[in-house]
């Protein structure tokens, strides 16, 4: 269970930093991690941006060598 839930933590904290990169470059603004609510589809592995002050950003992640990856996407 400890595994799942640390594996589901670092899931949320790359995917919020993702999301954090991607709405940069649009505001230029530094808004906190808890300012946005995600929505994960851990068996598509996208997430997406439920609210927040930048709203329509996309995400996929995946693993790899050992690695999470996550990217996001301003929607249009």
């Amino acid at each position: 269970m400890g595994d799942a839930r640390g594996r589901i933590g670092k899931l949320i904290f790359s995917a919020k930093e993702a999301w954090y990169k991607c709405q940069y470059g649009i505001s230029a603004a530094l808004i906190d991690f808890r300012e946005v609510t995600l929505t994960i589809d851990l068996d598509r592995q996208r997430f997406r941006t439920v609210d927040g002050p930048v709203p329509g950003i996309e995400g996929r992640y995946g693993h790899a060598d050992g690695f999470l990856i996550t990217t996001a996407t301003l929607q249009a």
